[in-house]
């Protein structure tokens, strides 16, 4: 055996792999809808105001909102909910219409899950790593695994901002936005709304559900039985 292929394909295995691009973020909304061409948007105008999603699953068409317990607002309805414009926190409200008004605590974090994967994600945000709160979100893959991640930090009190991400070569199933920094400001109350989103033209419609074959089975008994009933009928007149 030639010693050549074997170090040609040793040489070969040490060689890098192709490098992912890095994520891309954004604070300006123009600039993001330019580099990111999104198909799909969402503004939560469909939903009822006060509607909560914690603990509850809130399905708003191409999202599913999730968030967890609210132990600093308990039974208050504060936080986790589409709120009409100023009514969760004084400086929560994005624009003026209904929003996403949620929390975030080390013990409690809030979880967006996609109908499909998406390749640039962005909103209006206003509250988010206000002060010495930090506050960052995760993008995940349909593994759950880490592709990207954000921190919202040393932001102004009620300060208002677009933030954006485009992925280059990964796509995103799900957000997760958890409290990060530090221990006596892990608390925050945020808002965001008017979300813009992109969604790979390539991505395939969602199969219809099929039929379990026990079901297909009774129908062609059905439609059997009906047609000899039929015949029978005609053979007797």
């Amino acid at each position: 055996m030639k010693p050549f292929p074997l170090i040609g394909a040793l040489l070969l295995g040490l060689l890098p792999l192709a490098a992912q691009a890095a994520p891309v973020f954004y604070s300006d909304r123009t600039s993001f809808t330019n580099d990111a061409n999104p198909n799909g948007s969402e503004n939560f105008e469909g939903e009822t105001a006060g509607t909560t999603f914690e603990n509850t699953p809130l399905n708003t068409g191409f999202m599913t909102l999730t968030g967890g317990p609210i132990p600093i607002y308990p039974d208050q309805g504060e936080a986790n909910i589409i709120a009409p414009g100023g009514s969760c926190s004084d400086n929560s409200d994005p624009n003026g219409s209904n929003y996403v008004c949620a929390y975030a605590d080390v013990f409690s974090s809030m979880r967006v899950d996609f109908v499909a994967p998406v390749t640039a994600w962005g909103a209006d945000f206003r509250d988010i790593g206000d002060g010495s709160r930090s506050t960052t979100v995760d993008f995940l893959d349909s593994d759950d695994a880490v592709i990207a991640s954000y921190e919202f930090t040393n932001k102004g009190e009620g300060q208002a901002f677009f933030f954006g991400a485009v992925l280059e070569d990964d796509a995103a199933m799900s957000l997760v936005f958890r409290a990060t920094a530090p221990k006596q400001q892990t608390t925050d109350l945020y808002g965001f709304d008017n979300v813009l989103f992109t969604v790979p033209r390539d991505v395939p419609p969602v199969p219809p559900v099929p039929l379990p074959a026990s079901f297909v089975l009774l129908l062609s008994a059905l439609a059997g039985g009906a047609g000899f009933s039929r015949l029978r009928r005609a053979r007797t007149a």
